[in-house]
């Protein structure tokens, strides 16, 4: 598994100025929740509505949290360049620190899978379950 970088406020394109909960965005998610026909896994893309719920103590951090919600990409990534049609969601909450806005804990649902189509369904790699990340 090649592993993703270490999620930041940042890298999620969070918002710079101090924002009130409810505050909503779109940015592009990077997670580890891909997999190729042979069943490795591998970090892809996935375009993700996202909003900040507001501050909360999280493992002794004051952190901002934020739900996300999105689809795989519609571009195929090298590992799947056989397969022409994707589909399926992701549900998550993270939780960063607020002061370095590293990321703290997350938790992710996910069902999400590529397929190739030619008049009928020929082949489907499928990723389905949870994704937990926790700083002890």
């Amino acid at each position: 598994v090649d592993v993703t970088p270490l999620l930041t406020l940042a890298a999620l394109g969070a918002p710079d100025e101090l924002v009130q909960p409810g505050k909503k965005w779109l940015a592009t998610v990077r997670l580890p929740l891909l997999t190729d026909t042979n069943g490795r896994l591998f970090s892809g893309d996935f375009p993700c509505r996202l909003e900040y719920l507001g501050r909360k103590v999280n493992s002794s951090y004051d952190c901002a949290v934020i739900r996300f919600s999105g689809r795989p990409a519609t571009s195929l990534p090298s590992q799947l360049e056989s397969m022409n049609r994707s589909g399926g969601q992701l549900e998550g909450v993270a939780f960063f620190d607020a002061e370095t806005g590293l990321i703290v804990a997350a938790m992710v649902d996910v069902d999400t899978y590529y397929a190739r189509e030619r008049g009928r369904l020929e082949a489907r790699v499928r990723v389905i379950g949870q994704m937990t990340i926790a700083i002890d």
